[in-house]
């Protein structure tokens, strides 16, 4: 059982283990092997689970306001977790904003976003708020020293 703290609002999922970049100073380890622990972690948001859990941290359907996403790059599989902003939308009442990071420099990042999109706009008559950050180190020649040759360009195209 999981102590009650009424000071807790935000849940924090992490959507991926993997990243599409490589910058030299990320702390996650690029190592191949990340692959097959992400395929482990995408057959943990089958089901409830991570409902499942949630509720435990919030037992009050009032507590839950916010949900954060994280990875590697949460946008590479933020399909993961479209059935859970659903449960949680019916399930939370106050549950009304959601923050996530990205690189922006994969070429589908503007399908996931526009999925994670279509999911608030499932619930007209909920107004909720998304707060995302732009993941950059800088000018062009700052940032592609930092993450790879050509990703600000990839940035801005997309």
């Amino acid at each position: 059982m999981v102590n009650f703290n009424n000071e807790r609002s935000v849940a924090v999922v992490y959507t991926c283990g993997t990243c599409n970049l490589n910058c030299h100073y990320c702390t996650i380890d690029k190592n191949p092997a990340l692959e097959d622990i992400d395929q482990e972690l995408e057959k943990s948001f089958q089901g409830d689970y991570y409902f499942n859990r949630i509720k435990e941290y919030f037992p009050r359907r009032d507590q839950l306001r916010e949900l954060e996403t994280w990875g590697g790059e949460p946008f590479l599989h933020m399909e993961r977790i479209y059935p859970l902003v659903h449960k949680l939308i019916d399930y939370y009442p106050y549950f009304y904003r959601m923050y996530s990071s990205t690189n922006f420099s994969f070429s589908g990042w503007l399908d996931q976003f526009m999925g994670l999109m279509a999911c608030f706009a499932q619930y007209p008559y909920r107004q909720f708020e998304y707060q995302l950050q732009l993941s950059v180190d800088g000018p062009a020649y700052i940032n592609d020293a930092n993450r790879g040759e050509g990703v600000t360009e990839k940035c801005i195209k997309n």
